[in-house]
């Protein structure tokens, strides 16, 4: 189907309703629009819509769906939604391996990155802090803030997971640090938030 040009400063009323309906079924059929009120163009494409300086090309796919840029396009605007993402991965740390069944799942809305973890230890005597890497690195305003408190730790143990820069930290709830030698064979199931610096 092809979009009709519509030539600015319609008077044609006849005509104007006959393109509003071409329009709405032009739409209905999954077509993006273009609208440029500049003066010099009056075209309706596929192509993407744009007003001014404001463009969603791309933005709007699926009938239902937003797709945001695979790399963030950051808005100073406090009230503008500029990033989703979310993923799947195996944690890492400095010091060991985790378990095959370990598993992060995580979602960014925002700054907001929320991570839904389980992390098995190995059998281990290293006596660093446990630690993993985040998805998304920590803003540094959020450096020692967010993480998580209601943790299923299968050593018997309430523990909580706090965030610095890339890291997150495991902790106990009187918040000595814990090290991968007391997690030795051990899990921890958890959830935690943190905001990212974008």
């Amino acid at each position: 189907m092809t979009l009709p040009t519509v030539p600015y400063g319609v008077t044609n009323l006849a005509g104007l309703i006959a393109w509003l309906r071409t329009l709405a079924v032009s739409i209905a059929a999954g077509w993006n629009v273009q609208h440029k009120p500049d003066g010099s163009h009056g075209v309706v494409t596929a192509e993407s819509l744009s007003t001014g300086d404001a463009t969603v090309s791309g933005l709007l796919t699926t009938n239902g769906q937003i797709k945001f840029p695979s790399t963030q396009n950051p808005s100073a605007d406090a009230n503008t939604l500029d990033d989703y993402r979310e993923g799947t991965t195996t944690p890492t740390s400095d010091d060991i391996t985790y378990a095959a069944t370990s598993e992060l799942k995580w979602v960014k809305v925002g700054t907001l990155v929320t991570v839904t973890y389980r992390l098995v230890w190995p059998a281990t005597a290293d006596g660093n802090q446990a630690e993993f890497d985040l998805p998304i690195p920590a803003s540094a305003a959020a450096s020692n803030r967010g993480g998580s408190v209601c943790n299923t730790n299968t050593a018997g143990s309430t523990v909580a997971f706090v965030v610095t820069g890339q890291k997150a930290f495991l902790r106990s709830i009187s918040g000595a640090a814990v090290t991968n030698a007391t997690q030795s064979g051990q899990s921890v199931l958890g959830e935690m938030s943190y905001h990212a610096a974008n």
